[in-house]
């Protein structure tokens, strides 16, 4: 009949204008393009790159540094330097992917005067070997230690409900870190001489970055000073109890000087 053919024929022409949609908003859809002139300004200089066991400052050093005019902080964990960091059983010999890296960079505004860029992903830590080798020791790499009584009780603001690090990921990721604490091309730091000592802890970085430390000297930034021996309240006995209790980690907290 006429009207089921008219009914059939809209069906078409609505399914056309609908396919006719799509492909333009996939044309109109914005492509994420590498800027190269921004990628070889950023990254003409030594670049800055942050790890250390989670929950020990790595996020607090990373917005710090962002605060240097010279240096593009990443806003983002790109895992581009521990690409299977996170996997039950991490593979060091998987190449970085730096074409993502460059597209992360272009993502996000940046100073026109960054000339260096910083990135941060905590399990950076467990690949220094590589990242040392892939820039062929043209970087400078920033291993941040915490109290690890402080650190197994860390909640994370994600999950405010579970202790973020276990005695185990303390233990580990600290060891390997502290394998290349003679690398002159790697800076090991305290998170409590960074929050105690900050004018010293600055210097110290800001010389071993080759920057000027006085952009970071001048910052009004607060910094928790309460984050610092928490475990020293009774409630917490049992699970500090447990990291004494785990195998190496009273040795470490030896050697690193957190207690004797």
């Amino acid at each position: 009949s006429m009207k089921a053919n008219q009914k059939i024929y809209l069906k078409n022409k609505f399914n056309k204008i609908k396919k006719l949609k799509n492909i333009l908003n996939k044309l109109n859809k914005p492509r994420l393009r590498i800027d190269s002139e921004k990628i070889k300004r950023i990254s003409h200089n030594t670049p800055i790159i942050i790890g250390g066991c989670a929950r020990s400052g790595t996020t607090l050093l990373l917005e710090i540094l962002g605060n240097h005019p010279n240096i593009f902080s990443i806003p983002i964990e790109t895992h581009v330097f521990c690409p299977t960091g996170y996997s039950e059983n991490p593979n060091t010999n998987i190449p970085f992917n730096i074409n993502k890296l460059n597209k992360i960079i272009t993502k996000y505004p940046t100073n026109y005067f960054c000339k260096r860029w910083c990135e941060k992903t905590p399990k950076n830590i467990i690949f220094l070997k590589q990242i040392l080798k892939h820039f062929n020791k043209k970087v400078k790499i920033i291993n941040i230690i915490r109290d690890g009584r402080d650190v197994v009780l860390s909640i994370h603001p994600n999950s405010p409900l579970i202790y973020w690090v276990d005695h185990k990921r303390w233990v580990e990721d600290n060891y390997e870190g502290l394998k290349f604490k003679k690398d002159p091309n790697v800076l090991t730091i305290k998170y409590e001489d960074l929050i105690l000592d900050y004018n010293k802890t600055i210097k110290q970085i800001c010389n071993f970055i080759n920057e000027n430390p006085k952009p970071l000297l001048d910052l009004n930034i607060k910094l928790k000073k309460d984050s610092i021996g928490k475990w020293k309240k009774i409630e917490y006995n049992r699970r500090i109890n447990e990291l004494l209790n785990y195998p190496q980690a009273k040795a470490l907290l030896n050697q690193l000087e957190y207690i004797s």
